[in-house]
């Protein structure tokens, strides 16, 4: 959720603005359905199911790899970092104080600073790989880790139990190794998305190497632009404006 700017040419790259206001109007309208659902408990079993999950993977995918992608454009990822992660913070306390049955501990915000914080500190060895190898081991990381808050790590037939003694406490469940006494509303463990953070990193370096597709990501869109700009005030504010206009509709619907 951090802004796209050139350093090199000083130009900024409005279809990544347009891409991630895609991401915060579905998120909005994700969030708007999970309060319809669980607050005013109307049925809709496709959001539930199969497409709500999907839906829900598509958005949260495309914040980190976007963000990923922006890491080699920011001037200052520490203060950029510092920023998103203490505005996950907020959010965790907030949720805990006003809607603590689903609160939000090691949320999307919490992981993205945290993700920006840490590459910055790894940036100098990041640079000596190849972009299409580090791509490359990100995604077998990411596919093998996936499952590492359920106890093990592979697929299928190939998957090891992971040691129970490391499943324990709050700075392992942030690492991504889940406390079974653990409970959020939104959990994006260290492990397995900082592979998907940083193959978005590695994804800019392969993607800037050619000038057309430099052109294209130069294209204007308009109020997706804005909206892409504000992601991180929009994603700070929603929630509550959303649970605010809910709270509002059950009370009529209750006098009714």
């Amino acid at each position: 959720m951090d802004r796209c700017a050139n350093k090199t040419e000083k130009k900024r790259l409005f279809l990544i603005d347009g891409l991630r206001a895609i991401a915060i109007i579905n998120m909005v309208l994700y969030h708007a359905m999970w309060d319809i659902v669980n607050i005013l408990g109307v049925s809709v079993p496709r959001y539930t199911g199969d497409i709500g999950h999907i839906w829900q993977q598509c958005i949260c995918r495309s914040f980190v790899i976007i963000s990923g992608f922006c890491f080699c454009m920011s001037r200052n990822n520490f203060k950029r970092g510092g920023i998103v992660f203490l505005a996950g913070i907020v959010i965790s306390i907030v949720t805990a104080v006003f809607m603590p049955k689903t609160r939000i501990l090691f949320g999307i915000l919490t992981f993205i600073g945290s993700a920006m914080l840490f590459t910055a500190v790894i940036d100098k060895g990041l640079k000596k790989v190849n972009a299409y190898v580090g791509i490359g081991v990100c995604a077998v990381l990411f596919f093998l880790s996936y499952d590492l808050r359920y106890g093990y790590i592979g697929s299928g037939e190939f998957t090891v139990k992971v040691s129970e003694i490391l499943y324990n406490g709050y700075f392992m469940t942030y690492l991504g190794f889940k406390d079974k006494e653990f409970y959020s509303g939104d959990y994006f463990p260290m492990i397995p998305w900082i592979f998907m953070y940083i193959g978005g990193y590695f994804l800019n370096k392969i993607v800037m190497r050619y000038e057309k597709a430099t052109k294209v990501l130069e294209k204007r869109c308009g109020l997706l632009e804005v909206i892409g700009r504000n992601s991180l005030v929009i994603y700070m504010l929603h929630q509550p404006v959303i649970y605010g206009v809910i709270i509002a509709v059950e009370k009529i619907r209750s006098m009714g």
